[in-house]
């Protein structure tokens, strides 16, 4: 179970960073296009998109960084089992006390 809280946190935190990356960047690139902004409004707005932005592209990075993993595991899974096809055990293998899975 280690290895997945490991996997959990790993995830969460690159999209985590990731996202924050996103926020900055698109923060400093609204903030620039509001030119004149003597009320501060359109500096408020272009913060709040870039939040929502972060935010979405965060998620979005831990969605495909958990789709990558499982289908990384279900290949390892699937090369297990055609490896153990194969592979079948000697005759007398049971005898022995060989077991398969």
């Amino acid at each position: 179970m280690g290895s997945r809280m490991g996997l959990a946190a790993a995830v969460l935190s690159i999209g985590a960073v990731v996202g924050s990356l996103v926020a900055l960047a698109s923060t400093g690139a609204g903030i620039e296009l509001c030119g004149a902004d003597l009320d501060g409004q359109c500096a408020a707005i272009a913060r709040s998109f870039a939040l929502r932005t972060g935010l979405l592209v965060g998620g979005v990075t831990v969605l495909m960084q958990l789709t990558v993993a499982g289908l990384l595991r279900m290949v390892a899974i699937e090369e297990r089992r055609r490896l153990e096809v194969e592979a079948p055990l000697p005759r007398g293998g049971a005898v022995l006390g060989i077991r398969r899975g």
